[in-house]
């Protein structure tokens, strides 16, 4: 083990440190040609180069790019090239393998050149559809790379490369060796073959000739001629020449070169036998395997102590779940007469069914244990098998800690004539005159005459308590008082009892309120852990908050809860999970934070003070309020916005003014910073003036505007919010006023509204605005309590 080891780490040092940093490839392998003939084995081709690139030489699965078939178009052939050789950094190896048709194009002048063919090449369009093998060495002259090798298994002419040059390997000190040929850069060629020879590949070999040589003289190590356990390219390309010309018995042979001056050598090092550099390293080596062992020793402790992060994270999360925690109804035998027991049961029932309606708690009735315990009982008697976990089951209900239990205060029904209100006395109801006659006058007094009246009236107070049972204390209580009138005696009680439970499940949603956790973040998007089973329903707002901070008093650690961070409203709900919208943020929401209900309604308010200019340059001032109730998210809003100000006439005076605005904005969901609405209003406004003739008079009149509502986070709860608007027409009814005269005829007076009078039309036109500014602040309503 510490052998693997060792070599694994003289493995990095050298070859990565050394030698490369990273090692790149780009492999491309096209059989199904779209428009010139199809070939049988270039993708296998391909494949086997990369699964020989990763098993064999340290080629790391993300850094290779495999591009096969119809996906090895002009376009994407391209991107792969630029991509592959660009990104290479300055200490990197890239190979280049391509496994497809070449072609070659005369020129002119009598010389060739050389072209790739992609998969949607056409043969008589090379300027067109063809790769020029001119443009990738171009490519590769602008990469970064240390060394770069192209492997074409492909023949074509025209190659603008210099005849293969390199050092000729010592007999002795291959380390010497090894660092002076990698010290320089280089960039390398080798192909299948050149102008008119074609690439012979056979189905016995599953390759063609090219690739299969190329395979046993990396994998198998044929290609080191000196067995040094270095290939060099120039290795290689001597070895393919030979092998590749006996295989295709002539009909091509590989060519080598390079793409400019420098001499440097792509190497091929294989792990496996890099331990035969370890014995001949120096002393500065062996410091280095030190110095990197305690690294990854370093390394494996940071990942430990991450794991244990994540487990303890995890669980963090978990404790957040939302759990069911077992709820107790207990029975109540009311002391008082005037509530009977039947009416007890009722509204036990009551709570019973609210608690459970809401699905937070196992909701447990006594009433109900009762009976379990008596089935138990019989089952223990031995005429039937008693089940362990039922009994575990009985016992964890028993040892709840909390249970509810309702109280009825009074309850009472009394019969209501409905024309009670013309009656000249309560007893001589019709009802009672119906009883009257049945029974008797005598005996009517005795009978229960209720019973008769269609229009009950039915009182009932009760008081719910949360009681903890160990020590009887009362958590929490809430007395509940309903009345219901109308229908008989049945039908009002029922009613009352409605009235009650809609009540009572109110307040149960609000002290139990639903708690769940950010298990998941997709842009505003988020989903809870809490759905169905919970008693999540669609619509459902929460708060966000942050994560809760620890703090040392006086030798003491308390908790600190995080601070409401956003609103998010659900919009599905599954078994156990939710999705929902964020609708309202002023803080970071992350996955992990906790969720709790909310109940109150959600009220914007914008307070703003506005700046405009008229077609006048005359200016108009107002300060208003605006309001947005929150809705379900939608993509337009209305608003709706009172205003108070001063706006000028034609001659500049100033003229008191009230503006009522329903306004309709574009809400697209941002959660940033600086959020922007369009928007698109249509005020409406009055205006007060005293004529020439001393006459109060007033003008509505419309002028609708559009405009942009740009609001910048302050704080929780709060932005900054400035308005721009432009006016797009005045539509005015003009000056009115009432103009009174007194008839003799009929002694009073008699009043029109009539134009009102002005001596100069200056005065009586309003200065029509062009456009304004508004600068405010909008709260967010997010306890009810702001005001």
């Amino acid at each position: 083990m510490k052998k693997i080891i060792l070599l694994l780490i003289f493995s990095t040092i050298f070859s990565s440190e050394q030698i490369y940093n990273n090692s790149l490839a780009l492999i491309i392998g096209i059989n199904d040609y779209q428009n010139i003939g199809r070939l049988n084995y270039a993708a296998n081709d391909a494949k086997a180069i990369k699964d020989l690139l990763i098993r064999k030489y340290n080629f790391k699965n993300e850094n290779i790019e495999l591009i096969l078939n119809k996906d090895a178009t002009k376009q994407n052939i391209l991107k792969g090239f630029n991509k592959i050789l660009l990104d290479a950094d300055e200490n990197d190896r890239v190979l280049i393998f391509y496994a497809g048709h070449g072609e070659t194009f005369t020129l002119p002048s009598g010389g060739d050149k050389g072209y790739l063919m992609p998969v949607d090449s056409f043969a008589d369009q090379l300027f067109l559809t063809g790769i020029p093998m001119q443009t990738i060495y171009e490519i590769a002259e602008m990469s970064y790379a240390k060394h770069i090798l192209y492997l074409i298994d492909a023949c074509y002419g025209g190659l603008s490369i210099s005849s293969t040059r390199g050092l000729g390997k010592p007999q002795t000190n291959e380390n010497l060796y090894l660092k002076k040929i990698t010290k320089e850069s280089g960039r390398q060629v080798i192909t299948a073959g050149g102008k008119e020879e074609k690439v012979i590949e056979k189905s016995s070999w599953g390759h063609s000739a090219f690739t299969r040589n190329l395979l046993k003289g990396l994998d198998e190590k044929l290609a080191d001629s000196d067995n040094d356990n270095i290939i060099t390219a120039s290795e290689l390309g001597n070895f393919l020449k030979k092998r590749v010309t006996q295989d295709s018995d002539g009909a091509h042979t590989p060519q080598t070169g390079r793409i400019g001056s420098e001499e440097g050598e792509f190497v091929f090092l294989d792990s496996e036998y890099t331990s035969d550099f370890v014995e001949s390293s120096d002393n500065k080596q062996s410091e280095d395997i030190a110095w990197y062992s305690n690294q990854i020793s370093s390394l494996k402790n940071e990942i430990e102590i991450l794991q244990r992060s994540s487990t303890e994270a995890s669980n963090a999360i978990e404790l957040y779940k939302p759990d069911k925690p077992i709820l107790i109804i207990l029975p109540f035998e009311s002391e008082y007469h005037d509530v009977p027991k039947s009416i007890q049961r009722k509204l036990t029932d009551i709570v019973s069914s609210s608690l459970g309606s809401i699905k937070r708690f196992r909701v447990v009735d006594r009433n109900n244990i009762r009976q379990i315990l008596q089935e138990k009982k019989f089952q223990a008697s031995g005429l039937t098998n008693l089940d362990p976990n039922e009994i575990n089951e009985i016992g964890s209900i028993l040892a709840s800690k909390e249970a509810i239990q309702i109280k009825g205060i009074n309850f009472g029904q009394v019969g209501v004539a409905s024309d009670i209100s013309h009656m000249s006395s309560y007893e001589e109801s019709q009802e009672i005159k119906l009883a009257r006659i049945r029974y008797g006058v005598e005996k009517s007094y005795k009978v229960d005459t209720t019973a008769f009246y269609t229009n009950m009236r039915t009182n009932l107070l009760a008081e719910v308590r949360k009681i903890n049972i160990e020590t009887g204390e009362i958590l929490d209580s809430k007395t509940f008082e309903v009345v219901h009138e109308g229908g008989i005696r049945s039908e009002s009680l029922g009613k009352a009892l409605v009235k009650l439970q809609n009540e009572v499940s109110d307040w149960i949603k609000n002290k139990f309120s639903l708690k769940s956790t950010v298990v998941e973040i997709n842009g505003n998007d988020l989903v809870v852990l809490a759905g169905e089973d919970m008693g999540v329903k669609e619509g459902t707002i929460y708060n966000i908050q942050e994560f809760e901070t620890e703090k040392i008093i006086n030798g003491q650690k308390i908790s600190i809860a995080g601070k409401n961070v956003g609103m998010v409203k659900v919009y599905s709900v599954g078994k156990n999970s939710s999705n929902a919208k964020i609708i309202q943020s002023w803080g970071e929401v992350k996955e992990g934070q906790k969720l709790s209900q909310f109940n109150d309604f959600v009220l914007n308010l914008d307070w703003y003070f506005s700046a405009g200019r008229t077609n006048n340059n005359h200016s108009d001032f107002s300060l208003g309020i605006k309001t947005l109730l929150i809705q379900k998210p939608r993509l337009m809003r209305a608003e709706w916005s009172m205003s108070v100000g001063l706006v000028p006439n034609k001659a500049g005076s100033l003229i008191p003014n009230f503006q009522f605005t329903p306004t309709f904005r574009v809400d697209y969901g941002t959660t940033s910073s600086i959020k922007i609405y369009p928007y698109f209003a249509l005020p409406l406004n009055i205006a007060w003036a005293v004529d020439d003739l001393d006459r109060n008079s007033n003008n509505v009149y419309l002028n609708p505007y559009i405009g942009l509502d740009l609001n910048i986070k302050k704080k929780a709860g709060q932005d900054y919010t400035i308005i721009f608007g432009y006016y797009l027409t005045h539509l005015g009814l003009g000056w009115r006023t009432e103009e009174c005269s007194y008839s003799s005829q009929s002694g009073e007076e008699d009043c029109d509204r009539v134009d009102s009078f002005w001596s100069d039309p200056q005065k009586a036109g309003l200065d029509k605005r062009s456009m304004f500014i508004s600068i405010g602040i909008k709260n967010w309503n997010i306890n009810s309590k702001f005001w």
